[in-house]
């Protein structure tokens, strides 16, 4: 990556150029682990015909996915946290240890009518209440819900709970004001709770979706196995199994077991347990063949990076310049220069007819990545001289 520009560049130009070049190079190891997703899949079309497979193997489910799901995987949703106070402490949280306990907002804002606008300009169809525990501030979401479901009526609201802190007061005022997805995760209370299962039965009798969204844990296999059948009896309409990270920075980051490292193209590290999909697998096997009523989800690392991708798509257009193109996670433009005030940024559509017109000048490729939220400050990847060495983008380095 080239570390300086030639001749008298403009000062911001060569600021954006030092930050480029003093970035660690990203180098991801997605290419070097996609032969374990194949043969992952082999096996599913194998053990699992009715399966579908879609995105390139990036979405699979058993059956049909939920509305919310959707949204999220086309990058169309928000997660809203109405707190992060939580009655519990999950060993495979995911929450970061570093935000704030009071926190409340979301990648749109902090506000009811900031969100509603964001909402608006992006094109989000799906939008979830989270934590925490959400329902430790029950007033504060009924309001919130309230308010959304008005600003926004055509969207799809959803919920994640525990189902500890609940009621069946609490399902009906959410169902009288709109929510259309009830999410609980079982695994943070043992998975056969008497509390949480009367609970899930009162869920049903209000909301007409509700799902059991839980990390696939192999040590909790046993218990897994054994609720399915209960939970599809009881009228869970949706299963959703995340493929178990060990995420930095949150609990997760200190559970036992194997791990396989992976470095994202943006950067970001993490580690996934190689023996949860085998465990996803094997309760889409089971569900099929004992033709159980209730819908799988394979929340894998693939379906993640691609629900990042398509987030960062659907963000662009808010957080892109005049003279910005969007390609793949980052946005691109161009910049002829001849002097310090002398300089012009223009789309790489345009560059073939500023080359023709701008003579003499000298021209810079520029690339930032695409904020996950609206108050991200964008990242500088690239600042190169045409005709330079340097081929595509630096956070797309792979494995080979």
């Amino acid at each position: 990556m080239p570390s300086q520009l030639k001749g008298p560049a403009p000062a911001w130009l060569r600021s954006i150029c030092a930050e480029v070049a003093a970035a660690v190079p990203v180098k991801s190891n997605l290419q070097s682990l996609a032969c374990r997703w194949n043969a992952h899949l082999e096996k599913l079309k194998e053990q699992v015909p009715q399966a579908q497979v879609e995105d390139q193997g990036e979405t699979v489910c058993l059956g049909e996915m939920s509305p919310g799901c959707r949204a999220c995987k086309q990058g169309k949703w928000d997660c809203i946290f109405l707190t992060m106070q939580c009655d519990l402490a999950c060993r495979f949280c995911y929450s970061p240890d570093r935000i704030d306990r009071q926190y409340r907002g979301s990648a749109f804002g902090k506000h009811p009518e900031q969100l509603a606008d964001g909402y608006a300009r992006a094109g989000v169809e799906g939008i979830a209440f989270t934590g925490g525990e959400p329902l430790l501030e029950k007033q504060v979401l009924f309001d919130w819900l309230a308010f959304l479901k008005e600003k926004c009526p055509d969207r799809y609201f959803w919920l994640y709970t525990s189902g500890k802190a609940a009621d069946r007061m609490t399902f009906q005022t959410l169902a009288k004001l709109g929510l259309d997805e009830i999410r609980f995760n079982v695994a943070a209370t043992g998975y056969h709770n008497p509390v949480v299962m009367r609970n899930l039965a009162e869920a049903v009798r209000s909301i007409s979706n509700v799902t059991i969204e839980i990390p696939s844990i192999p040590e909790d296999e046993a218990h897994l196995l054994a609720g399915l059948r209960e939970w599809a009896k009881v009228g869970v309409r949706y299963l959703n199994l995340h493929e178990l990270l060990f995420e930095p920075g949150t609990r997760s980051e200190s559970m036992p077991g194997p791990r396989l490292d992976v470095v994202l193209p943006d950067g970001h590290r993490a580690a996934i347990d190689p023996r949860s999909r085998p465990l996803t697998l094997k309760v889409m096997k089971m569900v099929s063949e004992q033709a159980l009523s209730i819908r799988v989800n394979d929340c894998s690392l693939q379906s993640k990076i691609r629900q990042i991708r398509m987030r960062r798509a659907s963000l662009a257009p808010q957080t892109a310049a005049p003279f910005e193109t969007l390609s793949g996670d980052f946005l691109e433009s161009w910049c002829g220069y001849a002097g310090e005030n002398d300089y012009v940024l223009f789309s790489p559509a345009e560059l073939a007819q500023k080359q023709a017109l701008l003579p003499g000048y000298r021209l810079v490729r520029l690339a930032r990545l695409v904020p996950l939220s609206l108050d991200e400050q964008p990242r500088w990847v690239l600042c190169e001289e045409a005709g330079g060495n340097q081929v595509g983008f630096p956070g797309t380095q792979t494995d080979s």
